[in-house]
């Protein structure tokens, strides 16, 4: 039925539908997809940053289904790979936050090396890291965001300008 696929918006139907008519989910597993449940937390920071520097974090919350998680109304406790680094206890997400939190200057390594933070909630026995962050003695040309973010901001210099060579387009 499904053998030749138009391109496109018509082709992304075709295979959803074709998806569909493969698994035939259950009416009960239809209504459990529309409330997922945390699945995994994904912790954003600039992965190259001069010791003492302060930066911001943003904390996402995913559900199973690989959406963000917007009602998720809990604590993530905080933790770090190094031991002088200044950053909060714990993030708490109020389950109308669209599923992330951004906060601004809330973390400083103060040791040279590639440093994490760690995530877990109370109550259960998951760990989540958030991605490298090489800290130098010496401040980095530009700054580089690994994750889940806007293609622009990796071209962005510390200032907010475009780095060295680059143009950005709104």
């Amino acid at each position: 039925m499904f053998d030749a696929e138009p391109p496109g918006t018509l082709g992304k139907f075709a295979e959803t539908m074709r998806v569909f008519a493969e698994r035939r989910p259950s009416v009960r597993d239809l209504l459990r997809s529309r409330t997922g449940s945390l699945d995994r937390v994904h912790a954003v920071l600039p992965s190259t940053v001069a010791v003492g520097e302060s930066l911001g974090l943003t904390v996402q919350v995913w559900d199973e289904y690989e959406r963000l998680h917007g009602a998720y109304d809990g604590d993530l406790r905080v933790s770090a790979t190094d031991d002088n680094a200044t950053y909060p206890d714990r993030v708490s997400l109020a389950g109308d936050d669209e599923g992330y939190v951004r906060l601004a200057d809330a973390v400083s390594f103060e040791t040279p090396g590639v440093h994490y933070l760690t995530f877990s909630r109370p109550g259960f026995d998951e760990r989540y890291v958030s991605n490298p962050v090489s800290v130098s003695a010496d401040p980095p040309r530009r700054a580089r965001l690994l994750g889940r973010h806007p293609p622009a901001l990796a071209a962005l210099g510390r200032d907010g300008e475009p780095a060295e060579g680059l143009s950005v387009r709104p």
